[in-house]
């Protein structure tokens, strides 16, 4: 996408009840862009539901007014790497809805691929059925269970890998602490020592 207008982001300290959802800060001027975060303001009960706040969501207009970006933060204990759960709506020529969606940093949808089976992908003529996936795709994500596996060595933890539970996709890059010289002995030692969930919220 070509530019982006970013609105001031409150601290969650600052935080007040009452916090728009998914504010851009102005009117979006594409009326698909309006219904589609429409959408998914009617829909906040669902992400309410799984511990979800209006100041832990952002939201980012295209400067061209043909697509917008929010991003819904992924809050996971011990994770060494700040994530957020971010979606991508853009009107190309044809005027369908494109909504893509990924888990990634503070690169905005640098992290997503087509190909990946964690990520979201859907075009659709209908902006609310597009939001209606979308936050039906955030739940899911905002749900499943995230393990963190340990190996150790010589009483100590080495290495640590987060990903969700049952897939070996890692959520943030492997962490490695200790001496240089225990990665080449890590490599060849196979599976954890240890696997620890560190999120896991119900779906209501």
């Amino acid at each position: 996408m070509p530019g982006w207008c970013c609105p001031a982001r409150p601290s969650r300290r600052s935080a007040t009840v009452g916090e728009p959802w998914f504010d851009p800060g102005r009117p979006p001027a594409d009326a698909t862009v309006a219904t589609f975060l429409a959408g998914l303001r009617s829909r906040v009960a669902a992400l309410e539901a799984v511990g979800v706040s209006a100041v832990e969501t952002m939201c980012l207009l295209d400067t061209d007014g043909r697509g917008v970006i929010v991003t819904v933060d992924w809050d996971v204990p011990s994770l060494p790497e700040e994530q957020s759960l971010q979606l991508a709506l853009r009107i190309p020529e044809q005027d369908d809805c494109e909504v893509t969606g990924c888990l990634g940093d503070h690169y905005l949808m640098d992290s997503y691929a087509a190909d990946d089976p964690d990520c979201l992908t859907l075009r659709d003529p209908d902006p609310d059925r597009c939001a209606a996936a979308a936050v039906e795709w955030l739940t899911d994500h905002l749900t499943r269970p995230v393990v963190r596996d340990e190996w150790w060595h010589a009483g100590m933890v080495v290495r640590q890998r987060w990903h969700f539970d049952g897939s070996d996709v890692p959520v943030v890059r492997d962490r490695w602490t200790g001496w240089r010289g225990w990665w080449g002995y890590l490599a060849d030692r196979g599976a954890p020592d240890r696997t620890v969930v560190v999120r896991d919220v119900s779906r209501p």
